[in-house]
């Protein structure tokens, strides 16, 4: 019975990674001879965990999560490729573009480290959503008129999942 009607920053940019890691295959026992795409993929599902925590100002909500790693064909086969794949959220668009490029950073280094080839493609999604102060203004009068004031309220935490509103803002503001 309530409508949440906020200005600033509401719902975070949606921007997915696609990571393929081509390293050595070989076998269990002689890994001197591999590459392990086990171990450079997870040396860099790792490194990421750092840019959020170290390279963003904790005031800028922000996520980079590896949601899927695919590798291995057998327990004594090192593997030479594995696939990941993540999301990155971010409310402000600096930071976004900050994440991005960070991703890509990291994946040259650890490549670069471990003699592996190493793909990054990042698939952009909805932008973030932030709503202006005139357009907020505009939505709470409108909100008021309909269920009243006292049924009107500010979203106390805003929230890292997208909104495919943000399109629409984008296009209009």
């Amino acid at each position: 019975g309530c409508l949440i009607v906020t200005e600033g920053p509401v719902n975070a940019s949606t921007d997915t990674f696609d990571v393929h890691i081509q390293g050595q295959q070989g076998h269990g026992a002689r890994p001197h001879e591999a590459v392990d795409a086990v171990v450079v993929g997870s040396l860099f599902i790792t490194s990421l965990q750092t840019i959020v925590s170290r390279e963003v100002d904790p005031a800028h909500p922000s996520v980079v999560s590896g949601g899927r790693f695919q590798a291995g064909t057998a327990p004594n086969v090192i593997a030479g490729h594995a696939h990941l794949r993540g999301t990155i959220r971010a409310q402000d668009p600096k930071v976004r573009s900050h994440l991005q490029r960070s991703i890509q950073r990291i994946a040259k280094a650890i490549g670069e480290l471990h003699d592996a080839k190493i793909d990054v493609s990042m698939h952009p999604g909805s932008p973030s959503l932030i709503n202006s102060p005139e357009m907020t203004s505009l939505a709470r009068e409108a909100a008021i008129h309909v269920v009243g004031e006292d049924r009107v309220q500010p979203l106390h935490t805003s929230n890292m999942g997208g909104e495919d509103f943000a399109y629409f803002l984008d296009h209009v503001g």
